[in-house]
């Protein structure tokens, strides 16, 4: 048996059982394993009806957000609970453990008010996908990739210096790297910086799910070439900056791609995920360090396994104990549009916090903490309680939004992308993540279709009824005899 078929819960509970019995051994606290061990299984008897807990072939948003907040924030948080000194360490378990009930409980209070059936997001990947051949040459997709792509040389026409060949020129040279990417990214003097970020994680990764799932549908030669030369130009402008999370964000979104195609059915396609992490963070690390022995395999160690397993959990530690007593509540200005409506700066607490770690990175760092971090830093407490709860909400909500619309190659897509983008949350705020993050954006065609549903609906009323059959709806018709019902 496979270990994808595999039953996850005694695997879990052994799991749990054997580092109550391990991890005492090297100091960590056991009483906190515990805890956060029965959560994890009220957590999932609250989720037990949700397709993807136990079956991987057919994983839901609630899901993808619910295994990447188990490794990427819970697992992590037991250690930096063990390992990082600081003034208010319990304030901070609590809240990831509390999480592990709170957000399950939210994702049952929003499929409560959407009605959502059992099995809906099972039939969702079974049903067969909607609409044309996808060797139909698309022009509106056509005209979306040339914008795009002319919208990353403008870009690159507006860094004096493109990080990615410095680097390349320079091998050696990190610190220069660091300062050449902050310099083509946060503080790029130009109007459009926000747009350059929305394309290098929304845009461009996007793009590659949808030419590449037209691929794997339809193995045309127009198809093999759109879909080649769009993940071409994506490395090449994702790369550009150095920046390390695009291009993985790219691969997962082939990854997504191949898994959604197959209907939920993983194979070889789950050997690049490995390549998505990993990867071009390897790349970068080997050319901005020029050491050796014991010393470099320790660095590369810090640098890529470390950042991408525990720098979460460990930023998160940090946003509880400092605030308030380091820094004051935000009050909701860590949300920017929020922040604009109140006349107020927008939030300095990831700078501020990730100046805290480490005051040798560079004055513009930004340490983004897990989606519990901003809820904190806002409101304290009673803000984790309540935006957990949203959270659980949201995801719920969208789910059954996208899985109730038709199964299109493109609509498919848009559930790929917005289940990568949730994942992320174990990474970044919920806010960032709906608006910038690109759940929001790449959900936009739905609200438009909806939107413009609605309007044809109304026009085509308006359209087919006669004069005639308007008398009779409105003094001396239907209304008139419910008046008289009424009475």
């Amino acid at each position: 048996m496979s270990l994808l078929r595999a039953p996850l819960v005694p695997i879990l509970v052994l799991a749990w059982l054997g580092s109550l019995s391990i991890l005492p051994l090297l100091g960590m606290n056991v009483t906190w394993i515990g805890v956060t061990g029965i959560a994890m299984l009220f957590s999932l008897v609250l989720l037990r009806h949700e397709a993807g807990i136990f079956d991987f072939k057919h994983l839901s948003l609630t899901a993808a957000w619910y295994w990447s907040h188990i490794f990427f924030v819970v697992i992590p948080s037991l250690f930096a609970f063990y390992l990082e000194t600081g003034a208010h360490p319990l304030r901070f378990i609590i809240s990831v453990a509390g999480s592990l009930i709170l957000v399950p409980l939210g994702i049952l209070i929003g499929q409560g008010i959407c009605g959502s059936r059992r099995g809906a997001v099972k039939a969702y990947y079974l049903k067969p996908i909607e609409g044309e051949a996808a060797d139909s040459r698309s022009y509106a997709l056509l005209g979306l990739i040339v914008f795009c792509t002319c919208l990353g040389l403008y870009h690159a026409t507006e860094i004096e210096t493109i990080p990615l060949l410095y680097m390349i020129q320079h091998p050696g040279a990190a610190a220069a790297v660091v300062f050449l990417r902050e310099e083509s990214g946060k503080l790029l003097d130009s109007p459009l910086t926000y747009f350059y970020e929305v394309l290098s994680v929304v845009m461009f990764p996007i793009l590659v799910m949808l030419t590449g799932i037209r691929f794997f549908c339809v193995r045309t030669r127009w198809n093999r070439i759109v879909f080649f030369g769009t993940f071409a130009i994506t490395v090449l402008y994702c790369g550009m900056t150095v920046e390390r999370s695009p291009i993985g964000m790219a691969v997962l979104c082939l990854v997504l791609a191949m898994y959604m195609r197959r209907k939920g059915e993983p194979k070889e396609e789950i050997w690049l995920i490995p390549i998505a992490l990993f990867g071009f963070p390897l790349i970068v690390f080997l050319f901005t360090v020029g050491s050796g022995g014991a010393f470099f395999a320790r660095d590369l160690l810090n640098a890529i396994g470390v950042r991408i397993f525990y720098g979460g959990a460990r930023v998160l530690f940090f946003y509880f104990d400092l605030v308030p007593e380091g820094f004051p509540y935000q009050n909701g200005t860590t949300i920017g549009v929020l922040a604009k409506l109140m006349g107020e700066p927008k939030s300095m607490i990831a700078n501020n916090v990730g100046l805290h770690i480490d005051p040798t990175l560079p004055q513009s760092v930004t340490a983004n903490a897990p989606f519990l971090g901003t809820f904190y830093a806002d409101w304290g407490m009673t803000g984790v309680v309540l935006g957990c709860i949203v959270t659980g909400i949201i995801v719920a909500v969208i789910q059954h939004y996208i899985v109730a619309k038709p199964k299109t190659l493109r609509n498919l897509c848009i559930y790929g992308f917005v289940m990568l983008k949730l994942t992320l949350l174990s990474l970044a705020a919920l806010p960032y993540m709906l608006a910038s993050g690109g759940v929001l954006i790449a959900m936009l065609p739905l609200f438009v279709e909806d939107l413009l549903g609605v309007r044809r609906g109304r026009t085509r009323n308006r359209q087919v009824l006669s004069p005639e059959d308007a008398f009779r709806i409105s003094p001396h018709g239907p209304e008139f005899k419910t008046r008289q019902d009424s009475v």
